[in-house]
């Protein structure tokens, strides 16, 4: 097997070791590409809520990304065209952002400890989403400066 083969495998055994270890210990499910996020399911690095358009590609992403960070993004075309948001916390490798059974959608470091949150907590609604112009929804709860672009 050669190095970039070893790399795949042993990123796949992690990857699958961490999505067993959230729901072992959680619960809850990871997402991987959904168009929204429920309650009590994760978003781990590398899993995006997607809102569609109208030709079926991607208009606009919310992408866990293995640095940390949770970054909206707009696409064009079949590709990325902007940053929107971003919580800025790149260099918590490992991180993920989970959508609380109370409501609040909070990003914790691999440790546990939370990075951000959206303060939502017995808010009303049942899912993460982003809408037709980017605008990233908690419940029922727009989240202000989140996907303005």
């Amino acid at each position: 097997m050669n190095k970039t083969a070893r790399r795949i495998t042993k990123a796949l055994i992690a990857g699958s070791a961490a999505a067993v270890s959230v729901i072992g210990l959680t619960g809850s499910a990871s997402a991987s590409n959904v168009s929204q996020l429920n309650r009590g399911s994760t978003l781990n690095g590398g899993d995006s809520i997607i809102k569609y358009v109208a030709n079926g590609l991607p208009g606009y992403e919310l992408r866990m990304q293995t640095d940390g960070n949770l970054v909206e993004y707009r696409w064009n075309n079949g590709s990325v065209d902007k940053v929107c948001w971003a919580t800025g916390t790149n260099g918590y490798y490992g991180a993920h952002a989970t959508y609380q059974n109370d409501g609040n959608f909070v990003l914790y470091s691999s440790g546990g400890s939370a990075l951000w949150s959206t303060g939502t907590q017995g808010k009303s609604g049942n899912s993460v989403s982003i809408n037709d112009r980017g605008v990233m929804y908690v419940g029922n709860q727009q989240i202000v400066g989140a996907g303005i672009c």
